[in-house]
């Protein structure tokens, strides 16, 4: 189990984990889901069960809502929207059996097919895994052979994008967005296949390193892209990071202890 699943899956555990939040009210949203994500005003929660990706409202409950879930050869993370109207992922293309980077448009009930970069991986053509603020951008990786992908962004009335690799034969992905879906984050796998962590501009690549080497994986971005945070690796005691372009890689640890790695998967505005 990584650390999303597991700090997922503490939340989910209503007789395990009691947060002592002053003025808040403990939810249990079910047995043996994952929720990986809440809209800006935290009124929608969205994630998965074995079975299909879901949202969670007080007023509406538990609503599964199809798609495919990660696992057995599928990718991808739910994510959402900031009006929590949009749920982006993955789900299964009818047309061509495969499963492609999609989001879920709740005021419709129906999933969008976002695309594929023309291949694919087994039964595998893309997948998404974040999606900006205002709904219009979401990001993730498509095939462009069996065994190596690119990181891409599909944007309302564009259609997909790849971001390539500046590293020949080796794969990107993109993990998250900011607000408007003009800065992505992610990671590089360099020659020796270690995913480094990095932030796209545009179509523009900076790779991240500490005063140690390379650093881990990015999993988001501050509202306008300037922070990154990421996934600590050995050359920086495995701790979460946070990344600037002026000030750099700052630890934000502590140092994990019994072989666990820390890392920070979100960052405020």
């Amino acid at each position: 189990m990584n650390h999303k699943t597991l700090s997922a899956a503490l939340l989910a555990a209503g007789a395990i984990v009691r947060p002592c939040i002053a003025g808040g009210t403990y939810v249990e949203i079910g047995a043996f889901v994952t929720p990986t994500a809440a809209n800006t005003d935290g009124s929608v929660v969205a994630g998965y069960d074995s079975a299909s990706y879901f949202v969670y409202t007080t007023e509406g409950g538990y609503q599964p809502i199809g798609g495919a879930p990660p696992g057995d050869n599928v990718g991808g993370n739910p994510s959402l929207s900031g009006d929590g109207m949009r749920v982006a992922g993955t789900s299964r293309n009818q047309a061509t059996t495969w499963t492609e980077m999609s989001y879920f448009d709740r005021a419709t009930s129906t999933w969008v097919i976002c695309g594929n970069l023309g291949a694919n991986s087994g039964t595998s053509a893309s997948s998404g895994w974040g999606i900006s603020r205002d709904g219009n951008t979401v990001v993730g990786l498509g095939w462009i052979s069996a065994g190596n992908a690119h990181g891409c962004h599909w944007r309302e009335g564009v259609g997909m994008t790849s971001l390539g690799s500046t590293v020949v034969g080796r794969s990107t992905r993109v993990n998250g967005t900011n607000a408007d879906g003009t800065v992505f984050v992610g990671w590089q796998d360099n020659a020796s296949g270690f995913r480094q962590g990095c932030r796209w501009i545009g179509s523009a690549q900076t790779l991240i390193s500490g005063t140690g080497g390379p650093m881990g994986e990015a999993s988001g971005c501050s509202a306008d892209g300037s922070v990154v945070v990421g996934n600590g690796t050995s050359s920086n005691g495995s701790q979460a990071w946070r990344w600037t372009a002026a000030g750099g890689v700052v630890n934000i640890g502590p140092p994990p202890v019994n072989g666990w790695r820390g890392a920070a998967v979100a960052v405020s505005d």
